[in-house]
């Protein structure tokens, strides 16, 4: 949930109900320094992003199910090993990683994303899903480089080190067609 002033960093110190405060807690400081501009910028990263990629503007609920006439799950959780969440893995309290993958349209590898979360505070190799035939994984985002480099990962990397509280986002590029972006807007 997003409230106006977020997107510069702005909070209401823990106060979800400050709309009946008429002081400093509610007010909006339209002033904003590089801390706030770095994090206006990653809002709209982020808001970009989400315009790119219709599985982030979905109009229903993920089912878990195949998609399509694809060969994925609409949705699948991930271990930071690779291996499936399973209900020992969600109940695990030591647990601060997971991964969840997003099919691409049709329930295709191609164009799905890949989202990378690590709410641990220590480094986590996360084991990246074979990527299909012809296609290589694509770091999208990371939180740890706020200049969002986008670039394509050796054909050969299987891992991605997730720093301490982080997220990246990889989504899954088809070689010969050079950018799965004009796959997903079929």
């Amino acid at each position: 949930m997003i409230a106006a002033g977020d997107e510069l960093g702005r909070s209401q110190g823990g106060n979800n109900n400050a709309y009946c405060q008429d002081n400093p807690l509610s007010w909006i400081d339209w002033g904003v320094d590089p801390e706030g501009l770095a994090t206006l910028g990653w809002v709209r990263a982020l808001l970009e992003l989400r315009k790119r990629y219709p599985q982030l503007r979905r109009r229903r609920f993920f089912s878990g199910r195949a998609c399509g006439d694809g060969e994925l799950e609409d949705i699948q959780w991930l271990r930071d090993d690779g291996g499936p969440m399973t209900p020992a893995a969600w109940d695990d309290p030591e647990r601060r990683a997971l991964a969840m993958r997003i099919a691409g349209a049709d329930g295709r590898a191609i164009g799905g994303l890949l989202i990378l979360i690590n709410a641990g505070a220590r480094p986590v190799g996360f084991q990246l899903p074979e990527p299909a035939a012809g296609s290589r994984w694509r770091l999208l985002l990371d939180s740890r480089a706020p200049e969002f480099p986008e670039h394509r990962l050796p054909l050969e990397q299987r891992r991605y080190e997730a720093i301490g509280r982080s997220l990246a986002i990889l989504d899954l590029v088809d070689e010969g067609r050079g950018d799965a972006r004009q796959e997903i807007r079929r």
